[in-house]
Parts: structure tokens; sequence; C-alpha cells
């Protein structure tokens, strides 16, 4: 289980195990205590995340389009997780997909499949 700490002028500090009980206590922390200023989320002290917390407190965060977060510490993994569920790993915020440039080039569109 993680602990939360609020520091209401930087934000709140998350320390020990990210798990879906962590992310609800996160987010109850952030109803309660958001603002109009950029809430600062400090990742730097969780030892492990769990997909699935990560995913939850993303799909939670989404609902609310006024909280605006910046994060910290985020460690490599859960960044990627982040990106892949097109969240912005910084803010915690739906990442703009362009259909212009692909993020990844498919390669079964420059040959014939029949071949």
């Amino acid at each position: 289980m993680v602990e939360t700490t609020l520091d209401t002028a930087s934000g709140i500090e998350l320390r020990g195990v990210f798990d879906v009980r962590a992310a609800r206590s996160a987010l109850e922390t952030l109803r309660r205590h958001a603002s109009a200023e950029p809430v600062l989320v400090d990742f730097s002290k969780v030892s492990s995340f769990q997909d699935f917390a990560l995913d939850l407190f993303a799909r939670e965060l989404s609902l609310w389009p006024e909280i605006r977060l910046r994060t910290r510490g985020l460690p490599g993994h859960p960044a990627r997780v982040l990106q892949y569920l097109r969240i912005d790993p910084r803010t915690l915020t739906p990442l703009r997909v362009s259909r212009h440039v692909p993020a990844v080039h498919m390669a079964w569109r420059d040959r014939d499949l029949d071949d």
C-alpha cells in the first residue's frame, strides 16, 4: 500500500507500492484538494507500480478535465504504460494523436500481402 502525503504548497507525495488501493487513495486526495493551480504528483518514492492501478488512475483523471497536474519521479516502465494508454506521463492528460504523422510505420502498407 502507498502512503499519500499532502503538501498544499507543492502537491502530493506517494510512497510505497502503487496498487489499486493507492490509486483510489491518491484520487480521493486530489479530489479533496484540487485547485486551479497545477498540482504536483510526486512518484519518486514509489517502490513498485501495478499496471492496472496506473490505468485506473489515468481513466479516473480523464473524467476531470478541469484538474491540472504535473508529475515527478515516474520511472520508465510506468511512463511507457501511460503512453501506451495515450496519456502524457508528464501531465497525466490525454496525448494528442495526429492522423498525419503515424506513431508506427505499418510495413504491410508497403507491400502486397498476397506474395
